[in-house]
């Protein structure tokens, strides 16, 4: 169902871009009706849970602090990082639209290819494969929900 929703926000680009959904809400998060879905709820009910995770993957100073060429959390060793563990997918929109303009070969872009990973939970791979799978230079890490709540603790 993900794929679809962000797959059918991608066929209207054809038409006005502010009419998609992920330029209307900030954010859009996707939650299985599942167990999984519940522990995804449980965090994201947490008080400054976004901050909780994010302290939890990233050194304070690799951290992008929201300031960058696109949509990304950290750089790593070089490699942009990507956190999909809120499941939102209007950020996912907007990180891919970020690296397909790598792609391009703009004029800001460094000598240096850049290298991108995208974090998420082992339920969320096949989706994240099948909508980021075509993009040069992209990893993709799964945490398990239960390996996440051990390091929040």
């Amino acid at each position: 169902m993900a794929l679809q929703t962000i797959l059918e926000s991608d066929k209207t680009k054809n038409m006005r871009k502010s009419s998609r959904f992920d330029k209307t809400y900030q954010s859009v998060h996707f939650v299985p009706l599942n167990s999984d879905g519940i522990q995804l709820l449980k965090l994201l009910t947490l008080p400054d849970w976004n901050e909780r995770v994010l302290d939890a993957l990233f050194e304070r100073e690799c951290r992008s602090w929201n300031h960058g060429f696109m949509e990304y959390d950290a750089v790593v060793n070089g490699v942009y990082v990507f956190s999909h563990l809120d499941a939102d997918l209007a950020r996912l929109i907007h990180f891919r639209e970020g690296l397909l303009l790598e792609e391009k070969d703009l004029p800001w872009k460094t000598e240096t290819e850049r290298q991108f990973e995208v974090v998420g939970y082992p339920w969320q791979a096949e989706f994240l494969k099948a909508y980021l799978g075509g993009t040069a230079k992209l990893r993709l890490r799964t945490i398990p929900m239960e390996t996440l709540w051990n390091a929040l603790q």
